[in-house]
């Protein structure tokens, strides 16, 4: 906070909600303590006489320090559900992230093609996560047009077959035969 000034017998205070100074006079008779704004009327001291009040400086700096500490709180407080929000949706996103990444591995897909096969699964289906029935995790599970399915249904979906031969380890191709084959010449004789 700046630094309070004395001008003309007042007490000038820089107050975090306010861009004009705060001006607290130095004493005040009884009958002004109702002027005095109300968190800082606690400040004033009264006269040994009765007749009047003097404002302690280092109380006045006190209570503007507690406003600015307040209003700090207070705005951290209102900050606290799109918080919550945020890592709720985070939270989702790697539940989600974790069971497809899963589901891919184990079906074999490779190990660079994860991301694009996430996203192509996360662009044609929506996933919900449930607290698993044990309480100690999640479950996932994806909608497409049919309904609810589990994760490992839309990932055989999207990489089963042939068709989704090019994102698994191995690909299949022209050359691969039956086991048996090996033995046979490709002029078609065959071993003796």
């Amino acid at each position: 906070m700046d630094s309070p000034a004395l001008i003309n017998s007042s007490y000038l205070l820089s107050v975090h909600n306010q861009r004009d100074l705060l001006r607290l006079p130095r004493r005040i008779a009884a009958d002004r303590l109702e002027a005095i704004p109300e968190s800082y009327r606690m400040a004033y001291i009264e006269d040994e006489n009765g007749k009047g009040y003097f404002l302690s400086t280092q109380t006045a700096d006190v209570i503007r320090d507690g406003e600015a500490e307040i209003a700090r709180i207070n705005a951290e407080m209102e900050d606290i559900p799109a918080r919550v929000e945020r890592e709720r949706k985070a939270w989702r996103n790697d539940a989600v992230n974790d069971a497809i990444q899963s589901s891919l591995k184990k079906a074999g897909v490779k190990e660079g093609l994860l991301e694009g096969a996430m996203s192509m699964l996360k662009k044609e289906n929506s996933f919900e996560v449930d607290p698993s029935d044990d309480g100690r995790g999640f479950v996932v599970t994806g909608r497409n047009a049919y309904g609810l399915c589990e994760v490992d249904s839309l990932v055989v979906k999207l990489v089963g077959g042939d068709e989704g031969a090019v994102w698994r380890e191995r690909k299949p191709n022209r050359f691969d035969r039956r086991p048996d084959s090996i033995n046979q010449m490709p002029s078609g004789r065959g071993r003796r």
